[in-house]
């Protein structure tokens, strides 16, 4: 230890960054309440009565510089003579970094970690946050054999004495059961495969899309449950929390054929769209709109359609029908007026050629009225014929190309992510805007696949909670593909699942899907209620924010 007597006056002043520049200058008064710095750096300084921590950045004398942290921020002046004394120092300079392999994975996970700097004279000592042993080392692995969070601490040490500290956050998800180990592998390889693409070729001028989540409460394959005075009410809630967590655009489905005029009931619809419109303009919030057939015949929706009587043309007339309809009475920014014509074809039994398709979307278009700035477009499924899009973007005077992504697996030795990036691609070589109007990992094998994206025994097992760090993966995957790609929204669609998963039991698998559906659709319920998320939606939150 050693002391320096200085006679005379210090001036602090503020410099730009936390620190303070402390010089010798001319007499001032001390104002009101100085106070101390709390964090400990390389040395310590203390005066008169005042013990402060801080990092002298050039030696102290006549021009000198101590660097102060104080917790106020305030210009002061120090008059009197001072008595500096400086000690070793309580902390080292070099503040330790923790790198992971991963972050967040099933239990029991297995985490290799890294700390840095690399520096010899540092001993390294790793809590792990479960009550297990320490562990001491620059590189270590350890396996969080239970589900949870766990702040792992990273303390280092140099050869004076002086530590410094560094956490990093795990999360170990609930056990994959054993029998959707093998897809869990399978998928979760197609989704690293792709996302080191990705990082290779990513570029420094990415742009951040609006991201939002279905608004199922107000979705048309409900019928005629939206007509219930209760649904506008849980309308208005499920909006609150849009506002609430960020979310600047609010995605509907207003499905075929609920707004024909020859339809049941076609006016309370349209009336209850108008309604939701109004709660969602009251937001500041833009509405974004697809319309396609209704799920009828499926455990989705109960809504009846008879097809059997109808042509190709006659359905295609009334889908234009409608869609004129959604134009002129809700006028919503962007209109989806088509978008996954496989699924259509199912749901309808049509069978149509990209030809016919593409003179509906062109008929429909040519009827619009779009002086007032809203922005149409058509798209399709990844898994679809990517023909339909390229034609899309070169024949049409679409505003926008609307792209879904469900399946992730390879077909014919292409990724489904990768025909996904090729048809944003195309979009952008034809000047097109364009969206993600629906994603979500759709947990199916290669082998599963097929021209549709929509099997409720896929879809059932998208409620458990085992499969969180998939979900989190896939959403950060699609969205790093938007910001590439400046693709303006993106929509991952299965909401409820950012406020409730179960907790995998034998005992679901016996259930009807819509049975399964209500299990975790009522404490959904209860935590968008209650604002409350699952650990999913707060990972969502987490990639909006990046």
């Amino acid at each position: 230890m050693y002391f320096l007597l200085f006679y005379g006056f210090i001036q602090c002043t503020y410099s730009k960054t936390p620190a303070l520049q402390v010089r010798h200058g001319i007499p001032r008064t001390k104002p009101k309440g100085f106070y101390p710095p709390i964090v400990c750096y390389s040395v310590c300084v203390g005066y008169t009565d005042y013990f402060l921590q801080a990092k002298i950045s050039k030696t102290i004398g006549k021009g000198g510089t101590v660097m102060l942290y104080p917790n106020k921020n305030r210009l002061f002046f120090i008059t009197a003579a001072i008595l500096i004394f400086v000690l070793p120092g309580c902390r080292h300079d070099t503040e330790p970094s923790i790198t992971a392999d991963t972050t967040r994975g099933p239990a029991p996970l297995h985490v290799s970690f890294t700390a840095g700097p690399a520096d010899s004279s540092v001993t390294y000592s790793w809590d792990f946050g479960d009550n297990s042993d320490t562990a001491s080392g620059m590189q270590v692995t350890h396996t969080f054999s239970n589900e949870g969070w766990y702040a792992v601490t990273l303390t280092t040490t140099d050869g004076r004495g002086r530590s410094s500290t560094a956490t990093i956050d795990i999360r170990a998800t609930p056990r994959v059961p054993d029998s959707y180990q093998a897809l869990y592998s399978e998928l979760e390889g197609h989704l690293n495969t792709f996302a080191a693409q990705q990082a290779s070729t990513a570029s420094d001028n990415a742009s951040a899309p609006q991201f939002t989540t279905e608004m199922i409460v107000a979705g048309g394959n409900r019928g005629e449950t939206l007509l219930d005075p209760l649904t506008l009410t849980a309308t208005e809630v499920f909006l609150d929390r849009y506002a609430e967590l960020g979310w600047s655009v609010a995605s509907i489905q207003v499905s075929y054929p609920l707004l024909l005029t020859d339809f049941p009931r076609s006016s309370e619809y349209l009336e209850f769209y108008k309604s939701v419109i109004k709660l969602v303009r009251e937001r500041n919030m833009l509405v974004f709109i697809e319309t396609s057939p209704v799920f009828s015949g499926t455990s989705y929706s109960d809504v009846e359609v008879d097809y059997s009587g109808k042509s190709i043309e006659t359905y295609f007339d009334e889908r234009k029908q409608q869609i004129r309809i959604i134009a002129e009475e809700l006028a919503p920014d962007y209109l989806s007026i088509g978008h996954e014509p496989a699924t259509e074809e199912w749901l309808t039994g049509f069978g149509f050629t990209v030809d016919e398709y593409l003179a509906f979307v062109t008929g429909a278009l040519s009827e619009l009225d779009r002086s007032g700035g809203m922005k149409v477009g058509a798209g399709t499924g990844s898994w679809e014929d990517g023909d339909y899009i390229k034609r899309f973007a070169e024949e049409t005077d679409l505003d926008f190309i609307n792209i879904h992504i469900y399946p992730v697996a390879a077909v014919g030795g292409v990724s489904l992510l990768e025909q996904a990036e090729t048809l944003a691609g195309i979009a952008r070589t034809n000047n097109k805007s364009a969206v993600i109007g629906e994603c979500w990992l759709y947990k199916t094998p290669a082998a599963e696949l097929t021209r549709t994206a929509s099997k409720e025994e896929v879809f059932r097992r998208d409620v458990y909670s085992f499969w969180e760090p998939l979900d989190v993966l896939f959403m950060k995957t699609v969205a790093a593909l938007a910001r590439e790609y400046d693709i303006r929204i993106v929509n991952f669609f299965w909401a409820q699942y950012f406020f409730a998963q179960l907790i995998y039991d034998t005992s679901y698998e016996s259930l009807a899907v819509a049975e399964l559906m209500k299990e975790v659709n009522a404490p959904a319920w209860q935590n968008i209620e209650a604002g409350v998320l699952s650990e999913l939606g707060k990972a969502y939150l987490n990639i909006l924010s990046e």
